[in-house]
Parts: C-alpha cells; sequence; structure tokens
C-alpha cells in the first residue's frame, strides 16, 4: 500500500521534466500589504495573477491587487487610503540556458489613493529561472512612475510539484511608495 501512494504521488514528478520556467498560467493568491511606517496598519486582501506565452518568447503578463493600505511615502500624502493596485504588460524572455531566462518588461500600472485614480508605467528587468525540479525562482526590478518616481524589487518563489500545478510565495517592495507585499497562493499552469 506505501508504494502504491509513493507512486501516486511521486509519478507526476517524474513524468514531468522540467526545462524551463513556465509563461502561462492563472494564479489567486492571499496578500498582506504592509507600510512601512509603523503607526498604519496592515492590509489584507487578494491577489489575481496571469500571464500567457505569445510568439517569439514574447508574452503578456497582469496583476491585480486589491488589499488596501495607508501610503506612506511623502509625495503619495501621508496617510491616504490605496484601495487597489494593479499592472498590465508585456515582456519578452532571452534564453540565458537551458533552465535560465532574462527577462525584459514594460507595463501599465493603476492604482486608486483616495477619491482619485492614477496611471503610470514601469519598465522592469530581472531572472527567472528553473535551477533543478521542482522549484523555479523569479528575481526582478523594476522602476515604475505612478504618483511618483519608485523602483519596485520582486522576489518569487513556486514549487512545482505536479506540472499543472504550484504553490507561490512572492514579496514585492516599493521605495518611495513606502510598502511591502508579502503574497502566497496556488498557481494553475496552461501548459
Amino acid at each position: 500500500m506505501r508504494l502504491f501512494w509513493m507512486l501516486l504521488l511521486w509519478m507526476p514528478a517524474v513524468l514531468w521534466a522540467a526545462s524551463s520556467p513556465g509563461y502561462d498560467f492563472v494564479e489567486i493568491d492571499f496578500s498582506e500589504n504592509n507600510p512601512d511606517f509603523k503607526p498604519y496598519s496592515n492590509g489584507d486582501g487578494y491577489n489575481l495573477v496571469g500571464a500567457i506565452s505569445l510568439p517569439e518568447r514574447n508574452f503578456a503578463f497582469l496583476l491585480y491587487n486589491d488589499a488596501p493600505f495607508r501610503a506612506s511615502g511623502d509625495e503619495i500624502g501621508r496617510g491616504q487610503e490605496v484601495d487597489y493596485w494593479a499592472i498590465a504588460g508585456l515582456g519578452h524572455a532571452f534564453r540565458l540556458a537551458e533552465r535560465v531566462d532574462l527577462i525584459v518588461d514594460a507595463s501599465f500600472r493603476s492604482t486608486s489613493i483616495g477619491d482619485r485614480d492614477e496611471a503610470g508605467y514601469g519598465l522592469g528587468a530581472g531572472v527567472r529561472l528553473a535551477p533543478w525540479q521542482p522549484l523555479e525562482l523569479t528575481l526582478h526590478v523594476a522602476g515604475i512612475d505612478l504618483v511618483e518616481t519608485d523602483l519596485e524589487m520582486m522576489a518569487e518563489l513556486a514549487i512545482r510539484p505536479w506540472p499543472a500545478l504550484a504553490f507561490v510565495t512572492r514579496l514585492r517592495d516599493y521605495g518611495e511608495w513606502d510598502f511591502t507585499a508579502y503574497e502566497a497562493g496556488v498557481r494553475w499552469y496552461l501548459r
């Protein structure tokens, strides 16, 4: 009986040979937005993330975060309530090695601060790698212009025990916006 359960649980991972990071997925996460200015409390909510491959190693992506928080950056206006954070963009993956991609991207960004909506853009670069099965790691940096110029740093770890499913943790940090987003959830791969 023990052999049956071992085969049932590990056969998909054995049959699946990950050779590169995946770009076709949908994901839902729990998100905790933590303002760096400590008198403000954390905001929690959900995160929807998706990506799809396009021809010639291009891809499209989106993220919607609905965890409200109080912005603590000086130019944004200390204490302003941020209701949502949205990102949609296009990118390209340069294959550096069998399991390593250099990614570059451009994105449209929007948010709601207090009673006004704001829009901006971002330009980013990073590396996505699948060092060994079942791990995928992404490190990404983006310069953004949304209300003010800022630097977004992101680190993501996906543990993919089966071809179609991964458990994801992500940290996104913003300097001038003065908050950190902690995200954890489930990703379903479409291909």
